[in-house]
């Protein structure tokens, strides 16, 4: 589908994960017939089928991103990022029905990965919802099908990815175009495979590899540079998971006790 690409963002900081990244790419997506282009900022990817863009030494996220927007051809883009990895084959299909339904419902974007999902329902749609312009990150970095123009309009080149996702999702409000996402499936289990883009959500968590991706990665057989990007420790795990869910009690004991470790 010439419409549709994929853009891949990264930055040179994150260059270790690439291998891993594309290695699963390449097995779950064998057959990908779209353009895939990765951006960083001055170390190249050497991959046969991707076309590896280098905004410069020093520029921001946003920068990097708009200003690769302003080089590709195609009207949509798939969003990713570099520590998407893939833990199953990708459905191809359900993709390009999913830009069709962007087009006859002039949608700015479609978020194919529930995280978060849509607030409400959305005309007969059984697995697509609306996501509403005043919902914190109504704007994420999460794997979306955007409207490249509607794309470009949110982005603040001095913006880094975090203010993107939340400043981001403020001038949101501003834009006619609906927004919307694929459902949860179910809502009790979660299953990234239940999605057309099924990965690992997500593989780094401040700067560090998520336990579970690291043994996701050495079942497939990637050896990672464990020295370069260290594992999270239990600690951390425990905290990422629980910490969130936690009343702001139990979060000031957590913070008591990891002070104390």
């Amino acid at each position: 589908m010439s419409e549709l690409c994929v853009v891949v963002m990264s930055c040179d900081k994150y260059s270790d994960i690439w291998q891993s990244f594309y290695t699963l790419f390449d097995k779950y997506w064998s057959d990908c017939p779209l353009k895939v282009y990765h951006i960083s900022e001055t170390k190249k990817l050497n991959h046969p089928k991707v076309v590896s863009l280098v905004a410069g030494a020093g520029t921001e996220w946003s920068e990097r991103l708009a200003w690769a927007l302003a080089k590709i051809p195609e009207r949509y883009v798939l969003f990713l990022l570099e520590d998407y990895l893939l833990i199953d084959y990708v459905d191809t299909k359900r993709i390009i029905d999913l830009v069709n339904v962007i087009k006859a419902e002039e949608a700015g974007y479609m978020r194919i990965f529930p995280c978060p999902a849509p607030d409400i329902n959305y005309k007969e749609y059984k697995d697509i919802g609306l996501i509403l312009k005043h919902s914190p990150y109504n704007v994420t970095t999460q794997a979306t099908i955007w409207d490249k123009e509607i794309l470009k309009s949110i982005l603040v080149p001095t913006e880094t990815v975090w203010k993107f996702e939340i400043e981001g999702s403020k001038r949101t409000t501003q834009i006619e175009k609906i927004f919307l996402g694929l459902q949860e499936k179910n809502s009790r289990i979660f299953k990234p495979s239940d999605y057309p883009y099924p990965y690992f959500c997500t593989a780094v968590f401040k700067g560090k590899w998520m336990r579970g991706a690291v043994e996701h990665c050495t079942k497939e057989g990637i050896k990672l540079d464990l020295e370069y990007r260290p594992v999270e420790s239990s600690m951390d795990e425990f905290y990422r998971v629980y910490y969130p869910k936690s009343p702001v009690f139990i979060q000031h004991i957590m913070d008591f006790v990891k002070s104390r470790v």
